[in-house]
Parts: C-alpha cells; sequence; structure tokens
C-alpha cells in the first residue's frame, strides 16, 4: 500500500478489504509511484488464501504502462476522429460489418429528423434505416469492405412525399490493414440539379430565340472566332454554322478588315457600344453577297 499513489490509496485500501471478504481481486488497474518519483500503472490480481498464521493475500502485479499508453494514444485518436466528424457539414454516418450504424454526426441526425425517420439510430442496420435504398448500395458496401475502394454516386430518392437528389461518397475505414467500416458522407444536392435544369431549359431557350431570329446573330469569343452564327446567317452567307464556328472572322470574310469591321469588334469585346452603317459583303466561298447594316 505504501507505493500505491495518493489519488489509488483509498481504492486500493477497498480492494484490499474486498479481497480479504470475497477471496479474490482481478483486473484493478491503479498507478504506484516509483522510488524515483515515475508513476507506473499496474494491473492487479490478488487471491486470498488461509494459512497457519491467518488469512494473508497472494498477489501478482503487472505493469502496464505500453498498454494505457497504447489506450491513451487510441483515446486521443478517437477522440479527433469524433471531432472530426462532428465538425464535417455534409449529413455522415459510419457503419460497421454488419451495416449497422456505429457514428453520425448532428447534419445527419438533422437530415433524419427532416424526413421525418425516426430514432433510435445508432446500431440500427443502415438497410433497416434507410429501406428505399436500391439493391446496388449493398453492393457496393460489399464492394468496399472487399476491396478497400471509394465508390461515389448519385442518387434520386424520394421519402416523406419529398424527392431530393444527393452525390453519396463512401470510403472505407481501415483498421489494422482491414476494412473494418464505411464512412458515408451524403450531400444534398437537390437545389443544384434545380439550378442545372433551369439553366439548360434557359439555354435551350436562348438557343431557339437566338436560331429563330428574323436577322443576323453573330457572337464573336476574344480571339475573334465566332461562337454563334444563327439560321439568318446561314441563309444569307451560305455558311453552315458547323462550318463557321470556332473559326476566324477573316477566313471566310476577308473584306471586313478592309471595312474596319475588325476594329469595330476589338472595340465591342472591349465594352463599348459600336454602330455599324450599311455596308456591302461577299462571301468567296459561296459567291453570296448583299448589304447589311
Amino acid at each position: 500500500l505504501e507505493w500505491t499513489a495518493p489519488w489509488d490509496s483509498e481504492r486500493n485500501e477497498r480492494e484490499v478489504q474486498l479481497c480479504f471478504e470475497t477471496g479474490v481481486v482481478r483486473n484493478l488497474v491503479i498507478d504506484y509511484i516509483h522510488p524515483d518519483g515515475t508513476v507506473v500503472p499496474v494491473e492487479i490480481n490478488a487471491n486470498a488464501h488461509e494459512t497457519s498464521r491467518g488469512r494473508v493475500i497472494q498477489t501478482l502485479v503487472r505493469d502496464v504502462s505500453e498498454r494505457r499508453r497504447a489506450e491513451e494514444a487510441l483515446r486521443r485518436s478517437e477522440e479527433r476522429y469524433r471531432t472530426t466528424v462532428a465538425a464535417i457539414r455534409d449529413p455522415l454516418h459510419v457503419i460497421d460489418r454488419h451495416y449497422r450504424i456505429v457514428l453520425l454526426n448532428e447534419s445527419f441526425v438533422s437530415l433524419l429528423e427532416e424526413l421525418k425517420l425516426s430514432g433510435p439510430y445508432i446500431g440500427r442496420g443502415v438497410f433497416d434505416l434507410f429501406p428505399f435504398l436500391p439493391d446496388r448500395v449493398r453492393e457496393e458496401y460489399r464492394r468496399i469492405f472487399t476491396t478497400g475502394e471509394v465508390v461515389s454516386t448519385e442518387e434520386s430518392s424520394e421519402v416523406a412525399g419529398r424527392r431530393f437528389e444527393t452525390e453519396t461518397t463512401k470510403m472505407p475505414l481501415v483498421t489494422d490493414g482491414k476494412v473494418t467500416g464505411v464512412v458515408t458522407v451524403v450531400r444534398d444536392v437537390t437545389a443544384r440539379k434545380r439550378t442545372e435544369v433551369a439553366l439548360r431549359e434557359s439555354e435551350e431557350f436562348n438557343r431557339e430565340i437566338i436560331a429563330g431570329a428574323a436577322e443576323g446573330i453573330i457572337v464573336y469569343d476574344r480571339d475573334f472566332r465566332y461562337v454563334v452564327w444563327n439560321r439568318f446567317m446561314e441563309r444569307l452567307t451560305g455558311m453552315s454554322a458547323d462550318r463557321v464556328l470556332g473559326k476566324c472572322r477573316c477566313d471566310f470574310f476577308p473584306h471586313m478588315r478592309e471595312q474596319g469591321i475588325d476594329r469595330l469588334v476589338a472595340r465591342a469585346l472591349a465594352g463599348e457600344t459600336c454602330l455599324q452603317q450599311e455596308m456591302s459583303f461577299r462571301v468567296p466561298a459561296t459567291g453570296a453577297s448583299g448589304w447589311t447594316s
């Protein structure tokens, strides 16, 4: 008892008394103080025996310093891991090899509550919690546990009357060289998908307006190459859009430099609004000619 660290003295005394009463103490871990002042964690297993001199305790003491250091390193690692998981804004959960949820962050809890999926969540099978998941998701998890690869997918689901689009990334959780779990990060991209659809529809609408306009519409990039050439221009010049787009303006219309149009285009690309008076044109490649303004 004289070696016991002050903070463990009372507990050690209780365990000694318990050993006298019950005859055994198992896996008691306390701190001893070495004569040089070093704190040494030890594990004690003891048995009480009756002798001619009365009841005595036989004790086996084992230094568990290495184990404590390993446990402390593991605790710090798990704390950093959980802190990192909690800080991730996207919903995230971790499953074990039995497909049971063993960890999830606050964002994932919020998502589950929004989808009206009731708890408890920890320890529950992922396919029990999400019965709407397609069979391929089970195959993805199986593949990750087998190969350790990362799998990224896009899904469209309907839960509680709400349709939402997600990007999901599943990553292996490796311990001692073996995949022991899968970390799944779910990003709700519903708003982005809707924006992309609206943008495509808007672009298509604009293309149809430009293509059907009763006037010639031309758009240049900053290298003076054609990026828009509508149907009116095709009819006017006899040059199809496929033939013109991506080409330089002077490849087909050398008169533009002679008439100073290239300078007007350069000023327009610099942000100036420019007006061109009536001018004649000719297209050497097709023989078309006429007047434009």
